[in-house]
């Protein structure tokens, strides 16, 4: 099986470029490269498809998704408009959560660990909570048996660095939750903007680079680390599971 992951594209209205940079010709890279590889099952992406929550940008990736023919799957990201992505826009192609699947006998399910600000429900906390229901699904969903990948937006580990000031609130009880099931064999996720890979005891964990912009936990904090923009590649065979950083403008690594 070969999944891309993909997380952070950062999209904005009619492509108007932040941070300095192009996120929408970043995303149209990311597709061009996608397009040429062979055998992909699924697209997963962890979240922050726009950067402002306009229909607009909702609408340019779906319309993108759909020229690969290739099924993708998302979550929200804290950047993303809940309203919008999961109730106003209903894309043609992508799939958002509450979904689970089974691709190639393997389990994927996606999460929402996206937490609203208190005082003003239109704007995400920039840190990531798993609610009692989201645990609650991750078990029954756990407990099928299936080998199992899980999909969420904020990390469960801490990466280094800067970095850590953006994590998932709960992440010891997630930890703890899906550490009990043998199944659990990957957890990926985005929000850090800068590719990990991570192996403890049975399960993987692994973040993508931004397909937007990226960030390393070795720079100054929110410094764009340019040329650092990508995606995963996930590859699995015979219950060997293999990530591989694709970065943008580095086509041989593909």
């Amino acid at each position: 099986m070969r999944i891309i992951h993909m997380s952070d594209l950062h999209l904005t209205k009619d492509g108007c470029p932040i941070w300095e940079t192009n996120t929408m010709e970043h995303f149209n890279q990311s597709i061009d490269i996608i397009r040429g590889m062979q055998n992909i099952d699924v697209i997963l992406v962890t979240g922050d498809i726009s950067d402002d929550g306009s229909e607009w940008t909702y609408q340019y990736a779906d319309r993108l998704y759909s020229t690969l023919g290739i099924p993708a799957l998302c979550c929200p990201g804290n950047h993303d408009s809940l309203k919008m992505m999961l109730c106003e826009y209903e894309p043609s192609f992508y799939q958002v959560l509450p979904h689970s699947c089974i691709i190639e006998g393997w389990k994927l399910v996606m999460l929402n660990s996206v937490v609203s600000a208190e005082d003003n429900p239109d704007q995400n906390k920039s840190r990531g909570y798993l609610s009692d229901e989201s645990l609650s699904y991750v078990k029954r969903e756990l407990e099928e048996g299936l080998p199992t990948i899980i999909a969420l937006h904020h990390p469960p580990l801490e990466p280094g660095g800067w970095l850590n000031r953006r994590l998932l609130e709960n992440r010891d009880e997630f930890n703890q939750t899906i550490n009990s099931y043998p199944n659990a064999r990957l957890v990926i996720y985005g929000h850090i903007h800068y590719f990990t890979e991570v192996q403890q005891g049975h399960i993987k964990y692994s973040s993508s680079a931004s397909v937007g912009f990226a960030f390393d936990k070795d720079l100054p904090k929110f410094q764009i680390a340019d040329g650092l923009e990508g995606f995963s590649l996930i590859e699995i065979n015979n219950d060997i599971i293999d990530i591989t950083n694709i970065q943008l403008y580095n086509k041989h690594k593909i």
